[in-house]
């Protein structure tokens, strides 16, 4: 195994490590038990504005898209031409979170929003309004929150399973003062970055 062969695979093992202990921290940080929960539908926004990239076949989007977010959780550019349904623009900050198969969890914090980009409609965009995005990203990629949705998930086979919007705006997260939700956040990318 060569040097950089090496370090690769290092890299992506911490990657992994990490990755399980900010998983950890979540389900342990953000009290599920509580009582004092809010419905989705009190906290956020859905996104619903679409546009047929086909009567733009020139311009050059940033597609978030399933395959994208598998691939190294990057937009995609993609000419109008070359996408053959409808899209959602994004215009602002959002958090895309997955309608097809929940259980694989494709959850993207969209913070810096690039001209042009659109995303794929089997991402519902959730827009914060009363809770601080990076909070709600966090919530939203618990345990908690995932078996959640897939129970609230609907299909003939679990491939095909998805989830409504209306009913993910159903469900209902603890939801601490905002100053609490940025120092969680803070205390969250100070663990992971040290």
């Amino acid at each position: 195994m060569n040097q950089i062969t090496k370090l690769q695979f290092l890299q992506q093992r911490k990657i992994k490590i990490l990755s399980k202990i900010e998983k950890t921290l979540l389900n342990s940080l953000i009290n599920f038990q509580t009582k004092d929960k809010i419905k989705l539908s009190e906290l956020i926004s859905i996104s619903k504005c679409s546009i047929d990239p086909q009567n733009t076949p020139k311009t050059l989007y940033m597609e978030y898209s399933m395959p994208a977010y598998d691939s190294n959780k990057k937009p995609n550019k993609v000419y109008g031409v070359a996408m053959h349904s409808t899209r959602l623009k994004i215009n602002e900050p959002v958090i895309l979170f997955n309608k097809l198969n929940v259980r694989k969890k494709r959850i993207w914090n969209i913070k810096k929003v690039p001209q042009n980009s659109v995303s794929s409609a089997e991402f519902i965009p959730l827009k914060a309004q009363t809770i601080y995005q990076d909070y709600l990203y966090y919530a939203l990629n618990t345990d908690y929150v995932l078996y959640k949705a897939i129970s609230l998930s609907t299909g003939s086979s679990n491939s095909q399973k998805r989830i409504v919007p209306k009913d993910l705006l159903t469900m209902k997260i603890p939801v601490p003062n905002i100053q609490q939700q940025k120092i969680l956040h803070h205390c969250l990318i100070d663990m992971i970055q040290k």
